[in-house]
């Protein structure tokens, strides 16, 4: 179980049906790294942002929209005054209102009518081209609304007349990025894109005012194969310019490594703008094989442009761009009403995972700009992000009474190309009902040492020895285990002893992301392990509650390598899912939900003994959660407020932290004619708590106590009549007491102060 300290406290009473329609909200809790308050610290994170503006709440004031591309996510920050400046804060409300998306995005206000539009790709339908979503306000928030452009063609997307009269799709391959801007300067937007073979720019140009509809209409037409005379040239940086306006650069020697390039389109990013305030525009190039933006001027006309200088490093004045196939965007991002240059990466494989936005500052206007490179991680740097992946748990490490967060990751890209993991600790600065996290230790317990031949750090809590404390276990990579024994003992800060690597030599293949539960009722601690492939791991406990031993073959006849036949995706042909569980008690049973590869929740319940072999998911997108991929959860009461709260991880290295309708109750809930009704006093309580149990007619009754994680602190017997418990040497922090007698039971919340 991914947070068996805290989930032993949890329990959602709420129904399946309303768990799926019902989204959950983030919380608005502070984080602090370095000294430095994170305005947007539980964003999410960022690993491929692509950067437009647009008004999300109809205030005249442009706000970003980024796409990121790991994932398909939509992230909406809004332009907020604080203390008279003005500033992006990270807005989630928003995003919702974006429909799904994949590959690309550029937000457009195509018709003029103020609202934004957007264009995207049309991959995910089978095609491609372009979707494109009309945008409306409606109660002063953007929409949009799916345009149909069917018109006799198979998909549902931008066309353009053949020679013969029948439609064909406006090519965008799914790994480039194109332009959607006005070309020919008529107030229309036309579309820029690479041919098939990625050689050479197609100019799709919009009719729309040539044909009388002013600037309302998508109508296009392919205007020129060859637009600016040039040619990529293979595997080189530079581009092949033609020396005659208007004719296409041809017959070019070929490279021998040329023909893996006409067979492949290698992939490219397009950008265009005017440089030198000559009306046309120039473009910006970025390449899968080049990290660095290539800068070529026009020298043409408006209807016949001509490439005639090239900047292969560019901003060469500057500090030129220098990321792996690099995408550069055009919009104003420091409020100074001045177009900004930001250039960030295309791809996920071999690129950076943090320095992924590195914004240039426009010193000049929009129509004739000079950028003055400034940061590489912009708006990055206002949020916490670890890189490449987030695996969040929950525990109070400290021993304040306060639960505090530990993340895991796959790592920080490294200009070499390794990934340089770690677990870090983010303790909990706060207060029991005002959480706030600040990072403590970017290398808690040294597991960076490790990360040279491991990494995918998955942490979770569990008293593996019954001791009283809560040990640690943590899966990586290549599918083995760390353990860590607490030596502290019940209530203390933590301590470990030596961190032990392939503990007990278990091994479930890829990515093991382990989880501690009693789920067989023999009252040892089980392990249900999530991994790469799509299936959970059962190993149930073959020691003794004070010495936990397993079978280390998930496929071993007393383990179950196909726990609850559960096939973690749903993704057509998929292999893989990164499932990483999380185990709930409800009564005498758990609720499972799983973090997969797709980043929703997965949720089902009656987990347990007796339960049946096939378990029935009651929920595939528990709290419309959608974190693009690879989402791991962790779950507490991090606010007090009786209801839980979701730590979600990503693959872009950031967290969210959200509130859930989900009632808070320790283990074992009965019927509520089971319950026994009574009053304690003083809450908060300091010193002495008195129980009313005065009603209670049966002699032996026990008073249990339950810390916030669910850990049986003491049972003993009370007499009814003089019920007092002694609370004195608890720790600040929220309590259960459960009074038994006979088979009644009752639970009270308290504050020990």
């Amino acid at each position: 179980m991914k947070n068996l300290y805290t989930i032993f406290t949890v329990f959602a009473l709420s129904l399946p049906c309303f768990l799926q329609a019902q989204f959950y909200e983030d919380l608005p809790v502070p984080v602090t790294i370095d000294g430095d308050l994170k305005i947007n610290g539980f964003a999410g994170g960022h690993n491929i942002p692509q950067f437009s503006e647009a008004d999300f709440n109809n205030d005249g004031l442009m706000d970003l929209y980024v796409f990121d591309k790991e994932g398909g996510v939509s992230m909406t920050y809004l332009q907020v005054m604080e203390n008279g400046s003005p500033r992006f804060e990270y807005a989630p409300l928003y995003r919702r209102n974006f429909p799904e998306m994949s590959n690309w995005v550029l937000v457009r206000d195509y018709n003029g009518d103020g609202a934004h539009d957007i264009f995207t790709s049309a991959a995910d339908e089978g095609v491609a081209g372009i979707k494109v979503f009309r945008g409306f306000y409606e109660d002063n928030r953007l929409n949009f609304e799916r345009i149909d452009f069917y018109e006799g063609f198979l998909f549902n997307i931008l066309t353009f007349p053949q020679s013969n009269g029948s439609p064909t799709n406006v090519l965008v391959s799914n790994i480039d990025y194109p332009v959607v801007d006005d070309i020919d300067n008529d107030s229309d937007l036309d579309v820029l894109s690479f041919d098939s073979g990625g050689s050479h720019v197609v100019w799709y140009r919009n009719m729309s005012v040539e044909n009388g509809f002013g600037v309302d209409s998508l109508t296009f037409i392919l205007e020129d194969d060859c637009w600016g005379s040039f040619q990529e040239a293979g595997l080189s940086p530079e581009i092949t310019l033609s020396d005659i306006p208007g004719e296409c650069v041809s017959g070019q020697p070929m490279n021998p490594n040329d023909m893996l390039v006409e067979t492949r389109h290698a992939g490219s990013t397009l950008l265009t703008f005017d440089e030198n305030n000559d009306i046309d525009k120039e473009i910006f190039i970025g390449d899968l094989i080049n990290p660095s933006l290539v800068g070529l001027t026009n020298a043409g006309v408006l209807d016949e442009a001509w490439m005639n200088e090239q900047d292969v490093t560019y901003p060469s004045y500057d500090v030129p761009v220098d990321i792996n196939f690099p995408a550069a965007f055009y919009v104003d991002v420091d409020f100074d009403g001045a177009n900004d240059l930001i250039a960030s990466p295309n791809e996920t494989n071999n690129s950076p995972n943090y320095d992924v936005a590195w914004f240039y500052k426009n010193t000049n206007t929009t129509e004739s700009p000079v950028f003055e490179f400034q940061q590489r991680d912009f708006i990055v740097e206002t949020m916490l992000d670890l890189g490449e992946n987030a695996y969040p748990t929950i525990a109070d490490v400290t021993g304040d009474g306060l639960l505090d967060i530990v993340v895991g990751n796959v790592g920080y890209f490294q200009s070499n190309g390794d990934l340089e993991a770690s677990l870090f600790l983010f303790e909990n600065v706060g207060t029991a009902t005002e959480p706030a996290f600040e990072l403590m230790d970017d290398d808690w317990l040294n597991f960076n040492q490790y990360s040279s031949v491991t990494n995918a750090f998955q942490p979770t809590f569990g008293d593996l020895d019954s001791d009283g404390d809560l040990d640690l276990l943590v899966g990586e990579n290549t599918g083995f285990l760390f353990y860590a024994e607490n030596t502290a003992g019940q209530g203390n800060p933590m301590a470990f002893s030596t961190v032990v690597p392939q503990w007990q030599q278990i091994n479930v293949g890829q990515r093991s992301a382990p989880t501690i539960a009693d789920l067989n009722g023999d009252g040892k601690p089980d392990l249900l392990i999530g991994e790469r492939n799509k299936f959970l791991n059962f190993l149930p406990n073959q020691g003794i509650a004070t010495n936990s031993v397993f079978n280390p073959d998930p496929a071993s006849a007393v383990n179950n390598a196909f726990f609850g036949k559960i096939t973690a995706t749903e993704a057509l042909g998929a292999v893989t899912a990164y499932a990483t569980p999380t185990l709930i008690p409800y009564g005498d049973k758990y609720r499972l939900l799983i973090g997969n590869e797709q980043g929703n929740i997965w949720q089902y319940d009656n987990v347990g003994v007796g339960m049946p072999d096939s378990l029935i998911r009651t929920s595939n997108f528990v709290g419309m959660i959608d974190e693009g991929r690879e989402a791991s959860i962790a779950a507490a009461d991090l606010n007090d407020d009786g209801l839980l709260d979701f730590v979600i991880g990503n693959r872009r290295g950031g967290l969210r932290i959200v509130g859930t309708d989900l009632l808070v109750e320790p283990p074992n809930s009965t019927q509520e004619t089971d319950k026994i009704a009574f009053d304690l006093f003083p809450n908060p309580a300091s010193d002495k708590m008195f129980l009313n149990l005065s009603h209670l007619t049966e002699n032996a009754v026990t008073c249990t106590l339950f810390n916030a994680l669910g850990m049986v602190l003491e049972t003993r017997m009370i007499s009814p009549n003089n019920a007092v418990m002694n609370v004195e040497n608890l720790p600040t922090g929220v309590y259960f007491c459960e009074i038994k007698a006979g088979n009644k039971r009752g639970v009270q919340r308290f504050i020990k102060q």
